[in-house]
């Protein structure tokens, strides 16, 4: 029993080893190459886009998949826009006059279509299911 823990011990320190070299060997390799130059900085930060993001063609393929009809993608999408853009923290000036401009974009009417469609839907059950989950909330 004591060789083979010896062995195995031995082993370990073969491979500690072995990493230390090739370790070293990066390190002399990267010190020998010409220094990388910084990538330039912009000067002027991009703008914030004043629209909001379009959705990704996953999540709407993911929706397609699981049968919701569009004008209840359509719906989830901005409700979770809404809910996401009157979350955030508005830092700055610039950054509250974003924010407002988003959420004047996504939370309004979302309240009513959202009873709306529960209405229009209320005999699939599974659309009654996604729908109850939702939450529009109105600013």
């Amino acid at each position: 029993m004591q060789s083979w823990t010896a062995f195995v011990a031995l082993l370990l320190l073969a491979a500690c080893h072995k990493g230390d070299q090739a370790q070293e060997a990066a390190q002399e390799a990267s010190a020998t190459s010409a220094p990388a130059s910084p990538a330039p900085s912009p000067a002027v930060p991009p703008a914030m886009p004043s629209m909001i993001a379009p959705v990704d063609a996953p999540s709407r393929t993911a929706a397609k998949v699981a049968g919701l009809p569009e004008e209840v993608t359509r719906l989830s999408e901005r409700i979770a826009h809404c809910e996401h853009f009157a979350g955030e923290e508005p830092y700055d000036d610039e950054r509250a006059v974003f924010l407002r401009q988003q959420i004047a974009a996504t939370c309004p009417g979302n309240a009513a279509e959202l009873q709306r469609l529960r209405l229009k839907y209320a005999a699939n059950p599974a659309l009654t299911k996604h729908l109850a989950a939702l939450e529009a909330i109105e600013m």
